[in-house]
């Protein structure tokens, strides 16, 4: 794919060749094929809507439930996130 890219550049613009060479810099060389994933071009844009996205509804007025604890803390760190 990057190197479709780095031939075809009238079909992506100048922009994007440089978001290439400026990610490849700082990713390592057997990471280049996932170059998609690094492109800051890409990454500013919505990911395409797929079928099996899901909605969320909110209920206005409803109250989030208090955040669950995930870890083990101390008596007083306990505390200290319940005050």
């Amino acid at each position: 794919m990057i190197a479709t890219i780095l031939n075809n550049q009238d079909q992506y613009g100048d922009s994007d060749c440089e978001d290439i060479k400026t990610w490849k810099a700082h990713v390592p060389e057997w990471l280049h094929e996932y170059g998609n994933v690094f492109s800051k071009h890409k990454s500013e844009r919505m990911p395409l809507q797929k079928p099996y996205d899901y909605d969320i509804d909110f209920i206005e007025g409803t109250k989030l439930s208090k955040p669950a604890k995930v870890y083990l803390l101390s008596l007083a760190e306990r505390n200290s996130l319940d005050t």
